[in-house]
């Protein structure tokens, strides 16, 4: 016959017992996390919203529309850069084809994503790989002045404005455009884009890009480094 146990021995046993179903549930809990994966986790929006979301604004969201919008058909675009502190103008000269493939050139550098992306430099026609934006860093623009970056400014300004925004419709380059005027500050910012979309006009206290010629074919020739 087995010796009754000692009392500390029945408490011991009697505790493990007890954490039992609580390890059991551990346990259950780390087999689920395995089987499932990570969590999702949520972004936070950009201020003044994603791309191709309302930014409350409803004369705002008329000239983001067509600013930010794919382009469906070919075109070439020259465009007038001008910074304002320092008081520099740089050419801008875009073309796309509709399909995907888009050369920027600003000044004598070249961004081109024709499948790959390059940088290059049109006076010594040498190239990187990758939008390398640093390389237009003296002109205050970058390699999506044309319709990303001021969409994102407009969408900052709407987001700081200090007063109703103010709708408008202008001939730019001799093409419909559809702007919006945002008090910012002391200041007020605008922003145009064509009907065919892309961008027109953007005037801010820091930089401006004004659309001086249009034509709705692709440029070959601006696919190349030089």
């Amino acid at each position: 016959m087995a010796a009754p146990a000692a009392p500390g021995e029945f408490a011991v046993e009697l505790t493990a017992v007890r954490r039992l179903p609580f390890a059991t549930l551990l346990a259950a809990l780390v087999l689920t996390g395995c089987f499932t994966g990570e969590r999702p986790t949520l972004v936070d929006p950009p201020p003044g919203g994603f791309s191709g979301t309302s930014s409350g604004d409803a004369n705002a969201d008329a000239v983001l529309e067509p600013l930010e919008a794919n382009p469906t058909i070919g075109y070439t675009a020259s465009f007038d850069l001008f910074q304002k502190f320092g008081g520099a103008s740089t050419l801008a000269t875009v073309t796309e084809d509709g399909g995907g493939r888009r050369s920027v050139t600003i000044g004598e550098v070249r961004f081109l994503d024709v499948g790959d992306q390059q940088t290059c430099n049109t006076a010594t026609l040498t190239c990187e790989a990758g939008l390398l934006d640093a390389r237009t860093s003296d002109t205050g623009f970058t390699s999506s002045f044309h319709r990303i970056t001021p969409a994102q400014r407009l969408r900052l300004a709407v987001e700081r404005k200090s007063g109703a925004t103010m709708p408008s419709t202008e001939v730019i380059a001799g093409l419909p455009a559809t702007c919006v005027a945002v008090p910012v500050g002391d200041g007020v910012e605008s922003y145009c884009a064509l009907a065919a979309g892309g961008l027109a006009r953007w005037d801010a206290a820091d930089l401006a890009a004004t659309l001086i010629s249009y034509e709705g074919v692709t440029s070959e020739a601006l696919f190349t480094p030089g």
